[in-house]
């Protein structure tokens, strides 16, 4: 931020998109944490790192992409700067919900560890029904959900992705087989869960006959 600072002048916008912790927290959003994503930064942060290092944050834009992200936009420190009432209402916003309550992200956990068992056992019914499981979307939050339940990816027999690049290799922790989607179709599946949930959408109008 101080780099940035030193290479602005009177008129530069500084423009930085992030993931809503916000989001994070509200939504139970955990598997949007992963390798790809060096910070978290909420409004709050954001305000303060800017006013400590020269810089203003004028201005926050909250967006519908990846699930919920903030684009921030700073600018150099001036008293004439105009400050869009967006920076105090996502401020505010994010005391309210209690962002930094400890309280709170305990809870949070909590509700966590709750989800993926449910998960875990809705895998585990595999071997009393017959079924054939597969997943959709060879994205970080496949990944970052099956490390988390471990070996009951086992009932997963392969994940589809339509990006050619992907196809033919395998997704950790246990080698799990990328296919193409036609051979998703070919399988016939009795299950399809659908990883990246942001863009559910599209994916699930394209899976339907």
């Amino acid at each position: 931020v101080k780099g940035l600072a030193i290479l602005s002048g009177p008129l530069t916008r500084i423009s930085i998109e992030n993931p809503s912790i916000k989001s994070i927290l509200i939504d139970l959003q955990f598997d949007t944490i992963y390798h790809e994503h060096y910070s978290y930064l909420s409004a709050s942060a954001v305000h303060e790192i800017s006013k400590r290092n020269g810089l203003q944050l004028v201005k926050v834009e909250e967006l519908a992409i990846h699930g919920g992200s903030n684009r921030y936009w700073l600018a150099s420190y001036c008293r004439s700067n105009r400050i869009d009432e967006s920076v105090g209402k996502v401020v505010n916003s994010e005391k309210e919900i209690g962002l930094f309550d400890s309280h709170k992200w305990q809870d949070y956990s909590t509700k966590v560890k709750d989800t993926l068992n449910g998960f875990r056992d809705w895998l585990n019914t595999d071997a009393e029904l017959p079924r054939r499981i597969y997943g959709y979307g060879a994205a970080a939050k496949a990944s970052t959900i099956l490390n988390s339940i471990g070996s009951n990816t086992k009932y997963i027999r392969g994940l589809a992705d339509a990006s050619q690049e992907k196809q033919s290799r395998f997704m950790p922790p246990l080698g799990m087989p990328i296919m193409s989607p036609q051979e998703l179709f070919a399988a016939n599946p009795t299950d399809v869960v659908v990883f990246p949930w942001n863009i559910s959408h599209e994916i699930v109008n394209y899976l339907r006959p």
